[in-house]
């Protein structure tokens, strides 16, 4: 298994995402997955700003609140699950 199909399923066991500085330097982000009635993944919902302010322990600790955010559009949109 490669690195990327690892931090993939970490990604899908956690129900968040990081980037820190992967896709461009100088910036975070913490997403979590938004879900449709059937359980689909449709959308992510995150935040994201410079990591001089989302630094790595500010990064762990908005994800209850992106994890929580992403869950309630969910249940809007009719999902069920936990």
């Amino acid at each position: 298994m490669s690195q990327l199909e690892k931090e993939l399923v970490t990604v899908k066991d956690d129900g968040i995402a990081f980037d820190d500085e992967e896709w461009e330097l100088g910036l975070g982000n913490v997403a979590a997955p938004v879900r449709d009635k059937p359980g689909n993944v449709i959308a992510a919902v995150g935040v994201v700003g410079p990591t001089v302010r989302l630094t790595k322990t500010r990064m762990r600790e908005v994800v209850p609140m992106v994890k929580n955010c992403a869950f309630e559009i969910s249940r809007e949109l009719g999902y069920r699950g936990n």
